[in-house]
């Protein structure tokens, strides 16, 4: 897109997400600009009449001032917490958009590094860049109220276009200095934009590098502030290190600064100067229309103060330009925001079955990530049999995690296809489809909400069903010391009182929400990374009789889940290579055996 096209977008996507909060403001800039507006109407009439003896208009004025002053402050006070709520639910649903958007898009763009590093960059310009969509939201909803108070300040000024006598000088002349006025506020307005384009410029030059800087300078200052970094920080004696990197950086940082507090002071120096030169141009006007006579004491009273309020509000005005600052935050924002959602293409409900008689099937299943030159998974056709418990085993990069995540339509295959019962996968509602899986992965996330809720994923849950999924995993014991039991805090995010686990606990609390959820098929993705090889045979071996009944599949590079498990399928290069007992599997020779013999001393 084109730099005009982009802020066409911006500006119309605004509108869509932001037309009540500006409407809103609208109203309420209205109202609340009236009230000063009515100050200087009714100041300049009372001291006109006043300068007349006028006395009982005077009292008249003094009262309709007063109840058009009280409705106005109460329609203020009413309006504006409306108003404010409205905007502040604006901008929590702006900041939210890009995380909404991960969670609808297809997922294997949601899983992509680059993409999680994308929206941690958006959701850092939310915070601090002028150019980014929640910012240009909101200032184009301060833009608003300068709009409307430029109104009524012009209003103020309309004495200074109206002819009434003659002058002695033609320079003197209203319609002169009236031109002159405007030539002056248009050279200022072209001074100031030309200038702030050039800064801007300049600043879009440097917004690469400085992206850059920021994420170094933001890494370093994160691990400088992080406890669990302080062992190495102090083994290694990083300090020293680490200081130079941040001095580095912020010495580097100066080049920015020089570019856009420097262009930006330009910038402010033409508005000062400029708005200095058209207040005394306006000045000058009054003056002469006071020295000629036709402009009496009030009405030089109300065009003072249309003169402080434009001045005010068109400064306020012109900074809005600033969001023309840079074009790659709103280019970053559409790049995530125009990629491809999870596609609904089916619609048929999954059959309820007491038996859990759902058999999977792959058909020259093939999987190659969006950009990627090869393949991750070529050409895979099996067929798993209800009840039987699977253990996939291969070396980093051959595949395992990928075709659990196609499997289970997390990623949807290139080619080929995944069947449930003889029909095609994609036919059924995809919700209905991630129904079927109780899954823990080995990047697993627990929440700061209660055991309990971690473990049910719902506020309401069965307190029964959750203490026996912790029992059999042993967790029992660690929750009877709990003082709140199940209703403990993971963390101190939400609840001071919170607890932190070990990294094994996490991992069998995360394992008993796969145990809660109690669906026909489970996977363990490497969820016990955290604990020793006994540990872990344990446990695969517990949970083995906990799902005796269902499909399982067990991801590990420890091959002791091997030993329980009805089949191994050994991942090699995107392909399953091998497929069998373990028993018959070790003894023949084949990428199995090799895994095998490399931690026999682990299982001896």
């Amino acid at each position: 897109m084109t730099k005009r096209q982009l802020f066409l977008r911006t500006f119309k996507d605004i509108w869509q997400y932001g037309k009540q909060g500006l409407l809103y403001k609208l109203v309420i800039s209205i109202f609340s600009s009236a009230i000063p507006f009515l100050n200087f109407i009714y100041i300049a009439q009372i001291l006109t009449h006043l300068a007349a003896k006028d006395f009982d208009h005077v009292y008249q004025l003094i009262a309709q001032y007063l109840v058009l002053f009280l409705i106005l402050n109460a329609l203020v006070h009413w309006l504006k917490p409306m108003v404010d709520k409205k905007h502040q639910a604006i901008l929590r649903k702006i900041t939210a958009l890009p995380n909404e958007k991960l969670l609808v898009m297809n997922f294997h763009y949601a899983d992509e590094a680059t993409i999680k590093e994308k929206i941690h960059q958006i959701n850092r310009d939310q915070i601090q860049n002028a150019s980014s969509f929640k910012v240009i939201y909101h200032n184009t909803y301060l833009l608003v109220e300068a709009l409307v108070q430029i109104v009524f300040a012009l209003i103020l000024l309309t004495p200074l276009w109206q002819l009434d006598k003659g002058y002695p000088f033609n320079w003197f002349h209203p319609y002169s200095l009236n031109g002159i006025l405007i030539v002056l506020i248009i050279v200022v307005i072209t001074l100031q934009t030309i200038w702030s384009q050039k800064t801007m410029q300049g600043v879009d030059e440097l917004s690469g590098w400085l992206l850059k800087t920021n994420n170094a300078f933001n890494y370093l200052a994160h691990n400088l502030s992080e406890v669990e970094a302080g062992k190495e920080v102090r083994l290694y004696h990083l300090q020293d290190k680490i200081k130079q990197h941040t001095q580095r950086y912020l010495d580097e940082y100066k080049v920015f600064e020089r570019v856009y507090y420097g262009g930006f002071g330009k910038v402010r120096l033409i508005n000062n100067v400029g708005s200095q030169l058209v207040t005394g141009a306006i000045y000058l006007l009054i003056g002469v229309r006071v020295i000629s006579g036709n402009l009496s004491v009030g009405l030089v009273v109300q065009m003072i103060g249309g003169i402080n309020q434009l001045m005010v509000s068109l400064i306020e005005a012109m900074a809005f330009l600033n969001i023309f600052a840079q074009t790659a935050p709103m280019q970053r924002y559409y790049e995530l925001m125009d990629l491809p959602d999870e596609e609904a293409r089916g619609s048929l409900p999954i059959e309820k079955r007491l038996d859990n008689d759902y058999q999977l099937t792959v058909k020259n299943l093939s999987f190659t990530f969006p950009g990627a030159d090869q393949a991750t998974l070529q050409g895979i056709t099996e067929t798993f049999e209800v009840g039987k418990h699977y253990a996939i085993v291969g070396e980093n990069g051959s595949g395992k995690t990928t075709f659990i995540k196609v499997l289970m339509r997390l990623y949807e295959p290139t080619q080929g296809k995944v069947l449930l019962n003889k029909i095609d996968a994609d036919k059924y509602a995809l919700k209905e489809f991630y129904q079927l899986f109780s899954v823990v992965f080995q990047d697993f996330r627990l929440l700061g909400l209660s055991m309990a809720e971690n473990i049910a994923v719902r506020p309401d849950y069965d307190r029964h069903q959750v203490n026996n999924a912790l029992r059999e995993l042993g967790l029992n014991d660690f929750v009877e010391t709990l003082d709140r039991g199940i209703e403990t805090y993971l963390g101190t995010e939400y609840d001071p009182e919170g607890v932190h686990v070990s990294g094994g606990q996490a991992q069998k609390i995360a394992m008993a929400r796969a145990i809660y959820k109690d669906a026909p098929v489970f996977i363990l993705d490497e969820p016990t990374a955290a604990l020793d090889p006994v540990a872990e045979f344990e446990i695969y071996q517990n949970f083995s009789q906990i799902v005796r009944d269902k499909t399982a599949f067990y991801i590990s590079h420890r091959l002791s889940s091997c030993r329980f498990c009805d089949e191994v399928l050994v991942f090699d290069r995107g392909r399953i290579v091998q497929r069998g007992s373990h028993e018959n599997l070790v003894h023949q020779e084949g990428k199995y055996k090799e895994l095998w013999q490399a931690q026999a001393q682990y299982y001896q």
